[in-house]
């Protein structure tokens, strides 16, 4: 029963959430914050970890907000400081939110596509559900062991297991 109602809240802040994004794109501020050059990194992964824009928060922060209720169980595994995460004290890990408010940041401070928003949802370390929201094309894939996997309304068929060369 938990699980179904943080599933729906996710589903429809996710979208919400990556809508943001989208309009926030072509104003895209660089924070600024200082980053330390890590030993034998090159200058695409330097600059990407100073891409941290303010939408990463804003889009983490949205989703937080729809799980204030029950910031007193879940336990974030997080991006992004920001004063929201504060709020959520527990650390027992018994049901974890995982959340990267902007997978593929390079790409959407570069005004590309392919950058999501992502959700993913544990109990004891097992996965219960997930969403990636497809700002772009405006699809929400989401799945779970108990309800099966969906883009938009629409059930996606089991992968089949199949050799290499036929998949080429």
């Amino acid at each position: 029963m938990r699980e179904t109602i943080w599933c729906k809240k996710l589903f429809d802040t996710s979208i919400q959430a990556g809508k943001l994004a989208l309009s926030m794109q072509k104003d895209i501020i660089n924070e600024g914050k200082d980053i330390i050059r890590e030993d034998k990194e090159d200058d695409m992964h330097y600059a990407m970890r100073q891409a941290k824009t303010k939408a990463d928060v804003m889009v983490q922060d949205m989703l937080l907000k729809a799980m204030m209720d029950d910031r007193d169980i879940l336990t974030l595994d997080v991006e992004e400081e920001s004063d929201l995460v504060a709020c959520f004290p527990c650390q027992d890990e018994r049901y974890t939110l995982v959340i990267d408010p902007i997978d593929g940041t390079n790409n959407f401070v570069t005004q590309k596509e392919d950058f999501a928003v992502m959700v993913a949802y544990f109990e004891e370390g097992i996965g219960q559900f997930g969403l990636i929201y497809d700002v772009m094309r405006d699809h929400l894939f989401f799945g779970g062991k108990d309800f099966g996997v969906f883009c938009n309304d629409k059930e996606l068929k089991p992968f089949q297991n199949r050799p290499l060369g036929d998949l080429l």
